[in-house]
């Protein structure tokens, strides 16, 4: 008995419901995945960001030349370093709460138990 030939496409044309199902589902399921993984990393980016800014702002000595913000520079705007402070702690810890929910859903749908 002759085995019949076919192309890569017919092959594709012929394969059962289940296997294409099968494969539909894990492509939607490793983009799924790596979107989920990339929510994360910009996270991490975003949280590491700010935790820079609040380093930035709260190296003030008079020996640090690189600073944008040195107390002893003239017109130094106490309220605005207040508010500015303020805010950017309010990001910091939203982000971390934002990244906590990412890691949280990446552990809920995608970690191997």
């Amino acid at each position: 008995m002759a085995v019949e030939k076919r192309s890569p496409f017919a092959v594709k044309l012929s394969r059962e419901n289940k296997k294409v199902k099968a494969d539909r589902a894990n492509r939607i399921g490793a983009s799924l995945e790596a979107a989920q993984k990339m929510k994360v990393y910009s996270l991490e980016g975003d949280v590491r960001q700010l935790e820079d800014k609040l380093d930035e702002m709260t190296d003030v000595s008079t020996d640090n030349v690189s600073t944008t913000l040195n107390v002893i520079n003239k017109g130094f705007n106490a309220e605005h370093f207040v508010n500015v402070m303020h805010d950017t702690k309010v990001e910091l810890a939203l982000k971390k709460q934002e990244l906590a929910i990412a890691e949280a859903t990446y552990q809920e749908w995608f970690a191997i138990k």
